[in-house]
């Protein structure tokens, strides 16, 4: 069954790219390509290197974080304007030395471990820019309601997919080193990255040009 919903996950991260290019788009949802463009690259790669090649999935891990990281802060600058692009940046600087840090310098901890502290350092940036977001929002006055908004489907599916992943990267050395089964922890993964990426899909569908 895993099997079977790993498949799944990456045949819908492959349709939101399919629907992305195949629609009129608004400017809003030409901003969100590059999370488009990871989603669908990560995609072929957890099916054709990982699951096929053997490549290692850590290594990976981290090549992934960096890639997502760097994503999200395109969006956000292209939805959020100029102002936030000085405190982006400094994110991404602060970012580079934690990922050469934790990979380099600091032999106490092991990859997996590494990449949990990765990921509580881009969940903060999600959290620090959606709201950001929100109050824009809030100030325009523009719409009777967010589910109206493209954008706000993107931000509800990253907000809710790294809460959940986050638990999961801190836990997922504990959960190896105790030899527990690791079923029950890629089962609900796969469920939260889907979760994700239809949001993704009903954000880039919402966002149509008509």
């Amino acid at each position: 069954m895993i099997l079977s919903l790993f498949y799944f996950v990456n045949i819908i991260g492959i349709i939101s790219i399919i629907i992305y290019f195949i629609i009129p788009k608004t400017n809003v949802i030409k901003s969100i390509l590059p999370i488009v463009l990871l989603v669908a690259f990560s995609s072929v790669v957890d099916v054709v290197l990982i699951n096929h090649l053997k490549f290692d999935s850590e290594k990976w891990s981290t090549i992934y974080l960096i890639l997502e990281f760097i994503s999200l802060m395109l969006v956000f600058i292209a939805n959020l304007g100029k102002y936030f692009k000085r405190l982006s940046l400094f994110f991404l600087v602060l970012f580079f030395l934690a990922v050469i840090y934790f990979n380099y310098f600091n032999l106490n901890y092991s990859s997996i471990k590494s990449d949990g502290f990765l990921s509580i350092f881009i969940f903060i940036y999600i959290i620090v820019f959606s709201i950001q977001w929100f109050i824009s929002e809030f100030k325009k006055f523009d719409t009777d309601s967010l589910l109206r908004l493209p954008f706000f489907y993107l931000i509800t599916g990253l907000i809710l997919y790294h809460s959940g992943s986050l638990f999961l990267f801190l836990m997922r050395e504990e959960i190896k080193n105790s030899e527990l089964s690791l079923y029950e922890y890629w089962v609900v993964n796969l469920i939260l990255v889907l979760f994700f990426r239809i949001l993704l899909i009903v954000s880039i569908w919402k966002g149509r040009a008509t």
